[in-house]
């Protein structure tokens, strides 16, 4: 027998909104006078009967619609989403019929999230920058390496391109120095400058070489 559900708070979100505690843990957050509206009070049972209501309906609608205005403005990843709708605190459950939703229905698709902020993002930034930030979006090592696999495959001068592009960008490829003091100072600040951008210690000493001739 699963144990009975008590809103044990309700607190004060922002002006409009406040959030329902079940059981001593926060669980969602709902407009002040739906609340009311709905019968929300501290000490009730939170019953299957309103809790069918609040997450089969309302709650599901309003999660739907928010993220269908978020990937409206750009895609999103699935853990983009999830994350936003958890601070905004969408119960897990919800989210999670709500992502199997979007995802049967082509509204989110990490693969092809990957394959467009990688298309995009190559022209300026490394593959291993790109691979940094689509991990910190929380898309999967291996769709990501899939997709650079295929669009390097198709691409493969991308990485040299860049590189040479970026040193024409800031340097001159006619400079000199003083003596092999200033001319090491120089090799080991765009050596750093290669790293901070994400190329391997090895492409960058290649370029480095190549375009100075030093």
């Amino acid at each position: 027998m699963s144990m009975k559900e008590y809103i044990t708070d309700i607190k004060e979100l922002n002006s409009k909104k406040v959030l329902i505690y079940i059981n001593d843990a926060p669980s969602f957050a709902l407009y002040k006078n739906e609340a009311e509206k709905l019968g929300i009070h501290e000490g009730e049972v939170f019953d299957e009967a309103k809790k069918n209501e609040l997450y089969g309906d309302t709650l599901y609608k309003r999660a739907l619609n928010r993220s269908l205005g978020l990937i409206k403005t750009r895609d999103h990843t699935i853990n983009e989403i999830k994350t936003k709708l958890g601070k905004e605190y969408y119960p897990d459950e919800i989210i999670h019929k709500l992502i199997c939703f979007l995802k049967e229905n082509n509204f989110l698709d990490d693969k092809r999230y990957a394959a467009g902020y990688i298309s995009y993002y190559s022209a300026t930034k490394s593959l291993m920058l790109i691979k940094q930030e689509l991990i910190k979006k929380g898309v999967d090592k291996s769709v990501i390496e899939e997709e650079m696999a295929g669009y390097s495959e198709q691409n493969p001068d991308i990485e040299e391109e860049l590189i040479f592009k970026l040193l024409s960008s800031k340097y001159d490829p006619d400079i000199t120095f003083d003596d092999e003091k200033d001319k090491y100072k120089f090799k080991s600040k765009v050596f750093a400058f290669l790293l901070r951008k994400g190329f391997s210690s090895g492409m960058a000493g290649e370029a480095i070489k190549a375009y100075f001739d030093i």
